[in-house]
């Protein structure tokens, strides 16, 4: 399977739907009238995986845990809001001295943010990134030695990826999306969080923040397409994902349970 991980290349749009209100509640108690993904699972290569996630009272995702196969490591994200305005992210697995955690702050257009990698209990050389965001969505992501530019459409779905490296040619990711809604639409995290470090173990970034995607291309090849059974509601409720790797094709099943 083809990862992202938990390096900054991909994708992401902070649109007003992302950021939209939901009713007055108890911070522990989400509206249960909106749609959210609870749970998500399928199968990849023989192997059963599930993703489930847990909400604060805004509907904002708060941890998610993966489990990669039936029996495997899991991997367990939490976020933190604090009211000052900084976020606390940390990555973990079984082991708690193999962890990367991220601190960010937003400053007007500005997201500053670090990250740390810790290996058997020692931090590695923190690395800074930002972004900068005009009219609420994303227009690039910058670090010392790398940028990624971003292209939305009308509804503020990233259509296009650019990541340069140095002085490297770029590389250039093309998305095209549905027009129903997104499994993620709902979610009030901040967008920049699910789209650079959720990782979703077998579904490769979950790009479904306002449409939902059907297919990528990376530098005018084909890499995945996504077909999609809908609830009545037109939310998606299972994917079938193929990958494209030269002659070979992967298949992915996944099922979303709100």
């Amino acid at each position: 399977m083809k990862k992202l991980s938990f390096v900054f290349l991909s994708i992401l749009i902070l649109s007003v739907g992302l950021f939209s209100c939901s009713k007055d509640h108890d911070d522990d108690n989400p509206d249960s009238s909106v749609y959210l993904p609870r749970k998500m699972y399928g199968t990849y290569d023989g192997d059963q995986w599930n993703a489930t996630f847990a909400y604060d009272g805004q509907n904002r995702l708060v941890r998610s845990t993966t489990v990669n196969r039936v029996g495997g490591n899991e991997t367990v994200l939490t976020i933190s809001y604090p009211a000052n305005g900084q976020y606390e992210i940390k990555i973990s697995g079984n082991d708690e001295d193999n962890r990367t955690v991220y601190t960010a702050e937003e400053t007007g257009n500005i997201i500053e943010f670090e990250k740390i990698d810790y290996y058997d209990g020692i931090a590695r050389e923190p690395r800074k990134y930002h972004y900068t965001v005009e009219n609420g969505r994303i227009v690039n992501r910058i670090s010392d030695d790398d940028i990624v530019n971003y292209t939305c459409d009308s509804n503020g779905n990233i259509t296009e990826s650019s990541w340069s490296y140095k002085n490297l040619q770029a590389d250039i990711t093309t998305m095209k999306y549905d027009d129903k809604k997104g499994i993620f639409s709902n979610i009030n995290t901040p967008a920049w969080i699910l789209w650079d470090i959720l990782d979703i173990d077998q579904v490769d970034n979950p790009r479904f923040f306002v449409n939902n995607i059907t297919e990528v291309q990376r530098n005018g090849v084909l890499d995945a397409t996504y077909e999609y059974t809908y609830n009545s509601d037109n939310y998606p409720t299972a994917i079938k994902i193929t990958e494209y790797d030269g002659n070979r094709e992967e298949l992915i099943d996944v099922t979303i349970e709100y």
